[in-house]
């Protein structure tokens, strides 16, 4: 499932949206597969403004994240299997309306994702465009 803003979706419904993709995944007996993108602040040459561009993308399996969702929470936890380098590491799902792009912000410093694709002081943000599992 895409997880980008419906129309007329808040930040804090497309958290509990993703949450609940997730845990029913999880609870259909199948850890779900998250789509993480890196994405770069760049300046369109015709225009002179700025857009979110995609630099790389990158799946990982979630293997733990809480149950449930508290009902004001910006965020939640997780624990992901990266297959690049067979590592297990933990990253935040969060709202991000900071970057006006229409999804969830990921925090995960252990991630490589698209790092190297930045120019150098380029902004960039990470996020969770998509999920895979039993829905």
């Amino acid at each position: 499932e895409v997880l980008l803003k419906r129309n007329r979706e808040s930040q804090h419904k497309l958290l509990k949206r993703a949450h609940a993709r997730l845990a029913r995944s999880f609870k259909n007996g199948l850890p779900p597969i998250m789509s993480m993108q890196r994405l770069a602040r760049r300046r369109h040459q015709e225009s002179d403004s700025f857009a979110w561009h995609v630099v790389h993308g990158h799946f990982v399996t979630v293997i733990a994240m809480p149950d449930k969702l508290d009902r004001k929470a910006t965020s939640f936890r997780v624990r992901y299997a990266d297959p690049w380098g067979g590592r297990i590491a933990d990253g935040v799902v969060r709202i991000d309306e900071g970057s006006g792009y229409p999804a969830l912000g990921v925090h995960a410093p252990q991630s490589e994702v698209g790092r190297d694709r930045l120019k150098p002081n380029e902004s960039s943000i990470l996020v969770c465009s998509a999920v895979l599992g039993a829905f």
